[in-house]
């Protein structure tokens, strides 16, 4: 086991655009063994005047304003957008200097450092529809394998065992649409 420095090197806030605290507590779940190997303050926070789930084109809308409120507080070194819609990200980034990072952006560029295409599992229709719009602006429409719906909301995720149907979905993905397997662990968390 490394020796780790004192010392911390500098606060990374993750925010997570919607109102949900157990969706926080369950980002801070995944993020343990990060914060526990490094130096970085991390802090996940939520932004209480926003809908409990980012679902809709219009819950979107509605959470910019208060991303960007709060971005206009921040003295963090970087800056996380834990949405898989990456709200307001174009905006924070033109809004600050510090580096300003979307799940999904992340997501679809370390999947396609692993193979040609690559599958997405969305809460709903709206969600698939979205990601196309972002896809096809990142110009990455053409690596998607296929999006696939759940069919739920934020609130019936956080409150039920979804991981069958999560991985049902993604093995419809694997055998109907062509996303690649990768053999790697599976950490399952709650949302």
């Amino acid at each position: 086991m490394a020796i780790r420095e004192e010392g911390p090197l500098g606060r990374i806030l993750v925010i997570n655009p919607n109102s949900s605290t157990s969706v926080t507590r369950s980002m801070e779940e995944c993020l343990s063994p990060v914060i526990e190997a490094t130096r970085h303050a991390i802090e996940c926070i939520e932004l209480s005047r926003s809908p409990p789930g980012i679902e809709t084109d219009a819950h979107v809308a509605e959470v910019i304003p208060h991303i960007l409120d709060r971005i206009g507080e921040e003295d963090a070194e970087a800056i996380v957008l834990a949405c898989f819609s990456d709200p307001g990200i174009r905006q924070a980034r033109a809004a600050t200097r510090i580096p300003v990072v979307g799940i999904a952006e992340a997501a679809y560029l370390a999947a396609l450092g692993l193979g040609d295409k690559f599958g997405i599992v969305s809460l709903g229709q709206s969600s698939i529809d979205r990601h196309l719009r972002y896809l096809k602006a990142l110009k990455l429409d053409g690596r998607l394998a296929g999006d696939r719906s759940i069919d739920m909301t934020v609130v019936e995720l956080m409150d039920g065992d979804v991981v069958d149907t999560i991985v049902k979905t993604a093995r419809r993905l694997r055998d109907q649409d062509g996303a690649p397997c990768w053999s790697a662990p599976l950490r399952t968390a709650r949302m």
